[in-house]
Order: C-alpha cells, then structure tokens, then sequence
C-alpha cells in the first residue's frame, strides 16, 4: 500500500484563506465572531464524495444545544455523525443509497434537519428575478448575528473555483468591511476555510441544479428552537447504536463517485459485484477522465466533482478580479 504526501490546493484569486494575515483580520472584523468558534469544533472532512450536505448538517446539529443520538461505543457522550444523520429523522427522510442515487438538494438538506427534534430549518432560493444581492446579504448578517442560528450554502462551487460542482458547506463568518462569507468547506482534504465575496456566493448560490424548488440553490436557514435544550432525546435516539448498525450505507459512503448535490454520475456498483462491472467502471473513468481534460472553460470530473459543463460566468469571473486588486484593508466595492 502506498501513501502520498497531503496536498491542498490553493484558492483562486479572489478569494482569501483563512490562514493567511488578511484572512485572520477578516475573522477579527467579523460580528460576531463567535459563530465560527461553535462550528469550528464540530468541523468535519465529508466521508464521502457525495456526503458534503450530511457533514455539513452534522456540524450545524452538534454546534447546536438540541438533544442528540447516544452510541453504544460512546456511552454517555451523545453525537451527530454522517453516517447516522439520516437514521435520527423522524419522521424518517432518506435514505443513504438515495443520497448516493439523487443527491441533496437544499430543500432536501433542509428536510433533514427539520426532522430532528429542537430544530427549524428554512430554505432560502437564491431567485435572482425575487432576490437581490442586497437581500442576500442581508440574510447572511441577520442570521450571522443571532443566537443559536446557523447557514449551510448549496451552491455550484465553479463559480468561484473555477472547478466542481453542486456542494454543501456550513458558513462561518460575515466580514461586512471586506464583503466576504467565510465558507468551512467540508471537502478538507482539498481546500482549507476561505473567504468568498458575498456578490461571488450570490452568483454561486443562484445557479441551478433541477432538484430544488424553482431548480435555485440558497441558503439553509438552522435555528435551535427555545428551550431545545431542555428536552428530551426522543426513543428513537436511544434505540440503536448508528454508526455500527448494518444496513446500505457502509457500500454507499464507500463507492459513491460524486460529489455534492446531484450533480455527477451515479454510484458504482457494490462491493463483490461481478469483476467486469469493475473493469467497465475503469474504462468509463478513464473516458470520462479523458473527455474532462479537453478544454479548460469546462468543468472538471476529477475526484467525484459534479459533471455539469458550464463555463464560469464572465460576471463572477471579473468580481473575483476585482477582489484580488483590492488592497488590504480597504472595503470591497458592493
């Protein structure tokens, strides 16, 4: 078996990592800052390619002061993971394999977590005919700024990347000095936290994918309801130990092919199917690998990322330009 060395990539002019100087001076000017703190203990790398909408619910669930499930392997310590999310809905909302199958769209992200006692989760479309980017942005400081209240962006990260597709990150942040939202991006073995313009996230949270109401992506509005901390965990959360129990999700997380939202392939067949379903798979990746090389105003298939072909916007593209020539403390044009 071998290894390789950890590589991130490195964010697009335009945007802002947050360790860098300047990304650590938009977290001090962020109000309030403490958002980012709650979330970023729960922050978790997505178990699987298609799974950036269960790591992004499992945070915002666990920065939250909601009952949560116990595990028989960790008694007493009570916790969401990805990988039994699903199975604490109730009433009961998807499945694994069908997460594999179709994806997660906002509305489908915001069904989840409605389904979990002590919660109130709201789907914001980003329509731009109903929309405008000032109500956007004012829907990211009114939730940034208060209590017990998170967002999780379902947006098409080749806005902004330049690569990708449909994806699902918790915000943690809102520098309204630099114009910026703070992205925890789930995928963590590819990108480390980084700043976007609001008017970028604008353009990125627009874009449609065919599962979500009017087909725009948005904003998941997760609220903890008054006095969630106080009750009860329901028998639901007691009956089973999630994270052991044998059903279809250990195949899924482990064979899915995509990432994000719906957008991409479907999965593999499963573990122990017969050799040539894995030889077929093979040459279609090697087909689909080749195709995707050709051109670099199409997107990028590699490592499960959606296999939509729509060139980054010019608007999006000269906003990020724009971004990149601004200097160091001096406010983004809005």
């Amino acid at each position: 078996m071998t290894s390789e060395a950890r590589s991130l990539k490195p964010v697009p002019a335009g945007l802002t990592e947050l360790g860098t100087t300047e990304g650590q001076d938009m977290l001090r000017n962020s109000t309030p800052a403490d958002r980012f703190w709650q979330l970023a203990q729960e922050f978790v790398t997505q178990d699987s390619q298609d799974w950036c909408g269960l790591a992004s619910a499992s945070m915002v669930l666990n920065a939250m002061p909601i009952p949560k499930p116990a595990l028989r392997a960790f008694q007493g310590y009570p916790y969401f993971y990805q990988d039994n999310i699903l199975k604490t809905c109730v009433p009961k909302v998807m499945t694994a394999r069908q997460v594999a199958e179709s994806g997660l769209g906002l509305d489908d992200i915001t069904e989840v977590l409605n389904a979990h006692v002590g919660v109130r989760a709201e789907a914001l479309h980003t329509n731009p005919t109903t929309t405008s980017l000032d109500q956007f942005r004012q829907s990211i400081a009114s939730a940034m700024s208060q209590n017990d209240t998170y967002l999780i962006a379902n947006f098409d990260r080749y806005e902004f990347m330049g690569e990708g597709g449909g994806h699902h990150s918790p915000l943690g942040a809102f520098c309204a000095e630099s114009d910026t939202v703070l992205v925890l991006d789930v995928a963590r073995y590819r990108f480390k936290p980084y700043w976007v313009p609001v008017a970028a996230m604008y353009n990125a949270t627009a874009s449609s994918n065919g599962l979500n109401q009017g087909g725009h992506r948005g904003l998941a509005r997760v609220t903890a309801l008054p006095g969630s901390a106080t009750l009860a965990s329901p028998p639901e959360y007691e009956a089973e130990s999630f994270r052991t129990e044998s059903d279809d999700t250990q195949s899924v997380q482990s064979d899915a092919t995509y990432d994000g939202d719906g957008v991409g392939p479907t999965s593999k067949p499963a573990r122990g199917g017969a050799v040539a379903a894995v030889l077929l798979a093979f040459c279609a990746g090697a087909i689909v690998g080749a195709l995707a090389y050709r051109g670099h105003e199409r997107r990028t298939v590699a490592d499960g990322y959606g296999s939509e072909l729509v060139p980054q916007s010019e608007h999006t593209h000269e906003l990020l330009q724009q971004q990149s020539s601004v200097s160091r403390g001096q406010q983004t044009p809005r």
